[in-house]
């Protein structure tokens, strides 16, 4: 009975599918999932050629991205950029009329996800001039509409550019962007007390070291990593400092194993030491014991390496 009410209003049976399939996606029955996409995108696109309403273009276009995020997920690459296509020449067919300002970061989101696609199969320059095109989009609703809630999604178009650009050996450019990135976030940080991008920030900073030249100076790059550290000094504190002190030790490590690499012996030693006072320092309860397994296992390696020289 209720199908037969659902196959009277079309989409309501296309949400239908659409839910369910949302549920097999999240079992990872990625097969029944894709079944019950491409059952919601077909009524979608039959209802939508008869009522072209803003709000069905929103509806297909999340089918077509959920449809195309899944055959990611699986490894059908082709797929994946056949359907974001659909969805993006979808919502680009009406960018001009929607005065709705998340459909426009709903369009910056489907060019990032075609041009990771895009990264799978070699196609850099094309993924770099959708990375722009998202970039532009959130350029415009940071700084142009003064919708300061869209920057962390800002920073994160910077980086995806930025790690396209270091995978194609363009490692200035991409230094460039990482540091960009981490300004953004270190200023949420500051201005906004957002301690839960403490981990972002750290990510970006081993991003930033990653792509320094090899010839950049020892005390640059050393002095990225303890200007971090200062960071979340400054700001993790009081009931929340434990939690991030598992990434101050990572960063102590990593500076241990490049002080390690320009045979700095000592300095490295005095570093690992840190560390493992540091971590040994911080309960179970207080940290994901895999990462701080992780570390203590890299420390372990170093030390191997700094006794054998």
């Amino acid at each position: 009975k209720s199908k037969t009410i659902l196959n009277r209003y079309p989409l309501e049976l296309a949400k239908f599918y659409f839910n369910k399939a949302v549920i097999y996606i999240q079992m990872n029955q990625f097969d029944d999932a894709i079944k019950l996409c491409r059952k919601a995108v077909r009524e979608a696109e039959v209802l939508i050629e008869r009522f072209p309403q803003q709000d069905l273009t929103d509806k297909l276009s999340r089918f077509y991205s959920n449809l195309a995020s899944t055959y990611f997920k699986i490894g059908s690459m082709n797929d994946a950029l056949l359907y974001y296509q659909k969805a993006e020449e979808l919502m680009e067919g009406k960018s001009t009329e929607s005065t709705r300002i998340s459909f426009k970061n709903d369009l910056a989101m489907i060019y990032t996800n075609k041009a990771v696609v895009l990264r799978y199969l070699e196609d850099f320059t094309e993924a770099l001039r959708l990375y722009d095109k998202a970039i532009a989009i959130r350029e415009y609703l940071v700084h142009e509409q003064g919708f300061t809630a869209y920057q962390d999604v800002l920073a994160k178009s910077y980086l995806n550019k930025a790690y396209c650009l270091k995978e194609i050996g363009y490692s200035a450019e991409a230094f460039s962007l990482f540091d960009t990135v981490y300004q953004i976030r270190e200023r949420l940080l500051s201005e906004h007390h957002r301690i839960d991008i403490i981990p972002e920030l750290v990510n970006v900073c081993h991003a930033k070291v990653e792509a320094l030249c090899m010839d950049t100076s020892l005390n640059r790059i050393i002095g990225i990593i303890e200007a971090t550290i200062e960071t979340i000094n400054n700001h993790a504190d009081g009931s929340n400092r434990k939690i991030y002190e598992i990434y101050i030790a990572e960063l102590i490590l990593t500076k241990a194993e490049i002080l390690k690499k320009s045979n700095k012996n000592a300095e490295a030693n005095r570093n690992l030491i840190k560390a493992t006072d540091l971590l040994c320092s911080i309960d179970e309860t207080d940290d994901p014991q895999i990462m701080k397994n992780r570390l203590l296992d890299r420390i372990a390696q170093l030390k191997k390496q700094i006794s054998l020289d």
